[in-house]
């Protein structure tokens, strides 16, 4: 038996021996008694990183925090490591009572499986074991879900029914998925601020992700069902902060990544909302303000790496192709051959393209744009704290990944600010179409009332100087 399943079963024992002898009014979670949710739980829930979506990019790092710690780590929260394991006397509970139940349903969620290769003997042994444990559960549960005196020994059988229940129901049978949500929504009946209702929620939330991440042709739906029942534990137990933000900032995070820019607005916001004084909230701020950028003008000006200023409301008129890059960066290497391939033809026709580098040194950068003969304006500060991820933009925008590119259009309003390297052909032409259609009418609408002379020479354009946007308010 490992180190962590062994601390496991010690403390769930000394649990019950105590529960025995003096009674459990205690409301004392089952994750700081029994260990299995302390070992997979302890930094805010399983659902700690996002879904990635299919495409490779980098991703700015995390801050690490206590909540990050390995959950794998036999001795993260372990004290005394493994010296007196030997020394722990433990009397079994009496047969029959609920403390023995739990008792003997820890030791078969605990217990190795069989040594064996072959993945349906292993597959036969889980889904017996798990109907093992979901009996014995359901013994202690009756035997004490009205007696307020066992609630902690019930909170107990909770967890390890709840456990059991997601290893059923992860197998994908719909019958197993529908046993689980009963239970949890029974558990939300009895009480829906006990401790057992939370369980119950918790679980249906890691069930929802752990199906989004391993069922790739039903992601869509189980990522729309993971960020709504992550908003569900963060509405109902919002005393939780510690789960209830990773699991919400997380939900928002694939729904992000998936392209479902609704579900992940609302996650963030309900950050904002409920959890306004907390560092998640400063983070999804940014990101918020990037997600409603569609159909807005944007802030996006700077230096360039030459020392010059360039600002996206000096190209209104052009459509203009916003790309966040880095040299260090594989997948936009790969990418950038179709990224120039568009940029010159389209160019022709009036394609703007400025560049947002997040090297962190500028002399990589100077080589790389000489050397595949790039002349796009690139916003780098000279600065070296505003540099890489530290960039204002990136900064100001929660931008996460690169490389991306936005697409804004003649009006000077974002069209999109995810923009895939496949599809960037066609949305330029479109874009650059429709501004060709709006001149021509123009020019015939115009001719028909003026006899064909233009609304202005070049030299009248030129003294009326750069026609600019009003500066869109932080």
């Amino acid at each position: 038996m490992s180190i962590v399943k062994m601390w496991l079963f010690r403390c769930v024992c000394l649990s019950l021996m105590a529960a025995g002898a003096a009674g459990c009014g205690s409301s004392e979670t089952p994750r700081e008694a029994s260990g299995a949710a302390a070992t997979e739980q302890d930094s805010g829930g399983l659902p700690r990183l996002a879904i990635a979506a299919p495409e490779k990019r980098a991703s700015k790092p995390a801050a690490k925090s206590s909540a990050d710690a390995d959950p794998d780590d036999d001795d993260a929260d372990d004290p005394d490591s493994d010296a007196d394991d030997d020394k722990v006397e433990f009397v079994a509970p009496k047969s029959g009572t609920a403390e023995w139940f739990v008792h003997e349903g820890t030791k078969l969620l605990v217990e190795s499986p069989p040594k064996s290769e072959d993945v349906e003997v292993l597959k036969k042994h889980r889904k017996e074991r798990n109907e093992q444990i979901i009996k014995l559960s359901q013994k202690a549960i009756e035997l004490t879900h009205s007696d307020k005196e066992k609630e902690r020994v019930f909170n107990l059988a909770v967890h390890n029914l709840m456990e059991a229940r997601l290893q059923q129901a992860l197998t994908g049978q719909r019958e197993d998925i529908d046993l689980l949500y009963e239970d949890a929504g029974a558990l939300y009946k009895r009480d829906p601020k006990s401790q057992a209702a939370a369980e119950g929620a918790h679980t249906l939330v890691n069930l929802a992700y752990t199906m989004a991440k391993d069922s790739v042709a039903d992601t869509p739906r189980w990522l729309t069902e993971f960020a709504r029942q992550a908003r569900h534990f963060a509405e109902h137990f919002a005393r939780d902060e510690r789960r209830s933000l990773p699991l919400l900032f997380t939900a928002g995070r694939s729904c992000e990544l998936a392209g479902m820019t609704k579900e992940a607005l609302t996650c963030y916001t309900l950050i904002q909302k409920n959890f306004p004084k907390s560092q998640f909230a400063g983070r999804v701020g940014p990101i918020v303000r990037r997600l409603k950028l569609p159909g807005n003008a944007p802030q996006l000006a700077g230096p360039t790496i030459d020392g010059d200023p360039v600002a996206v409301d000096d190209l209104l008129g052009k459509v203009v192709l916003v790309v966040f890059w880095s040299t260090e960066i594989k997948s936009f290497l790969d990418q950038l051959p179709q990224i120039l391939a568009v940029t010159k033809k389209e160019s022709r026709r009036g394609l703007r393209v400025i560049g947002v580098n997040l090297n962190l040194e500028s002399a990589p950068v100077e080589q790389f744009l000489l050397k595949q003969k790039i002349a796009w304006p690139q916003i780098f500060y000279a600065e070296a704290e505003k540099r890489g991820w530290s960039n204002p933009i990136v900064e100001f925008y929660g931008i996460m990944d690169v490389p991306v590119m936005w697409l804004i259009d003649q009006n000077g309003n974002v069209v999109s600010t995810d923009v895939k390297v496949e599809s960037l052909a066609a949305e330029v032409a479109k874009l650059l179409d429709v501004g060709a259609n709006s001149s021509a009418d123009d020019t015939a609408t115009h001719s028909k009332t003026t006899g064909g002379n233009p609304p202005e020479t070049i030299i009248e354009r030129a003294a009326q100087g750069p026609k600019k946007r009003p500066a869109v308010e932080k």
